[in-house]
């Protein structure tokens, strides 16, 4: 049977806690997104649930256009299987 399932990105897919400051520096830093380190057991848990035929959306939200377009761009690298965040 197929499911749908959300996931997060800050803090599940990308490492956002790992980095210093990283409240303070969210909102201002460019493509401070676009950096952030995978967590790769969650992001090969996602590709295996892609691959197997469940539908996986991605849950994020962003301060502004350019964290928009950075977040795009990680998962482009990172998850190119989830095809649309």
């Amino acid at each position: 049977m197929r499911h749908m399932y959300y996931v997060d990105m800050d803090g599940v897919l990308a490492n956002f806690e790992a980095e210093p400051n990283a409240v303070e520096r969210y909102q201002v830093e460019k493509d401070f997104f676009l950096h952030l380190q995978p967590i790769s057991e969650n992001v090969e848990a996602v590709r295996h649930m892609v691959k197997s035929g469940q539908k996986v959306t991605i849950l994020t939200t962003s301060p502004n256009k350019q964290a928009d377009r950075a977040k795009k761009e990680w998962m482009r690298r990172h998850l190119p299987e989830v095809k649309k965040i």
